[in-house]
């Protein structure tokens, strides 16, 4: 077997080495993290003649116009039952306070093996997904050229993580595409929320305070619903991710200041997290859960 390493410069165009394996390959196989248009176009399969050699792809995440890329692909030849979308490695929402792995952390493989007729076999493993940026040395990339027969242990195991991952992931729906770009924005947001981690002060962040009169008798508890119609003008309730908090009087003071400054004479307050935001005419339908009491009862 004969290594080459590609990453001298980082910045290296490897869409004509693609493109010529295509051309010369019998069947191709191709595992990415990601997938775009413009990353499609840069390998060279969205031609009839190299679309029918593949026999396996699957991809883990993708922009909608990738999806629609992928229609063009097989209305080229590649089979359907050979195209899977790897939707993420299943853990239980207990696992972990972590809201990015709550986001099932996606498939991050970068492979790309051709079988060629003469018993051969090359395989590019590195970090390059099938986007325009990677493919064509916009981007800081790594990776490795093995050729060789295809007999060769290595290969042996490129093969069974083909095969791994696309058992694990689930056949192509073209009926699905919205929702796998969505499942795309979800993982990104997590993504987002993650590398946000540094320490910063609270002033900015959106915080709505509910103040509402309640009688002894019907007090909520820590877990129940909670249901409220807002002003539309209350525009930050529009984010789920906005705290809030509710303040319970048995007789509610005369005004919001009178009441923001008396906050130490409600009866009982809840720290909340909302659970779903409806619009309507002139109001929004706003469902929390009470997540947690914030103050006792003082009655």
């Amino acid at each position: 077997m004969t290594p080459t390493v590609i990453f001298a410069p980082p910045q290296s165009e490897i869409s004509s080495l693609l493109r010529d394996r295509f051309a010369k390959c019998r069947t191709a196989s191709i595992v990415a993290g990601f997938m775009t248009p413009d990353g499609i176009d840069a390998a060279g399969f969205d031609t009839v003649a190299h679309a029918t050699k593949i026999s396996e792809l699957v991809i883990g995440a993708g922009t909608y116009r990738a999806f629609e890329a992928i229609d063009s692909l097989i209305g080229a030849g590649v089979p359907s039952n050979r195209v899977r979308i790897h939707l993420g490695h299943n853990r239980s929402r207990s696992a972990t306070k972590n809201l990015f792995q709550r986001y099932h952390p996606m498939l991050h493989s970068k492979i790309y093996l051709f079988e060629m007729s003469d018993g051969s076999s090359t395989a590019l493993i590195g970090s390059h997904n099938v986007t325009g940026f990677a493919l064509r040395g916009l981007n800081g990339e790594a990776g490795v050229l093995l050729e060789g027969a295809n007999s060769d242990p290595a290969f042996l195991d490129i093969r069974r993580h083909i095969a791994e991952s696309f058992s694990q992931a689930v056949p192509y729906d073209p009926t699905m595409k919205e929702a796998y770009a969505w499942w795309t924005r979800e993982y990104f947001d997590g993504l987002r929320i993650e590398a946000n981690d540094a320490p910063r002060d609270s002033e900015g962040d959106r915080t709505i305070v509910i103040l509402a009169a309640v009688s002894s008798g019907h007090r909520p508890k820590a877990g129940d619903i909670i249901y409220f119609e807002i002003a539309e003008e209350l525009s930050e309730i529009r984010s789920i991710d906005t705290e809030v908090h509710v303040h319970l009087f048995s007789t509610l003071p005369a005004g919001p200041s009178q009441a923001l400054s008396g906050l130490k004479s409600a009866s009982f307050a809840l720290f909340c997290k909302t659970e779903g935001i409806e619009v309507g005419e002139g109001a929004w339908s706003l469902t929390l859960t009470g997540a947690s009491r914030i103050a006792s009862d003082l009655s």
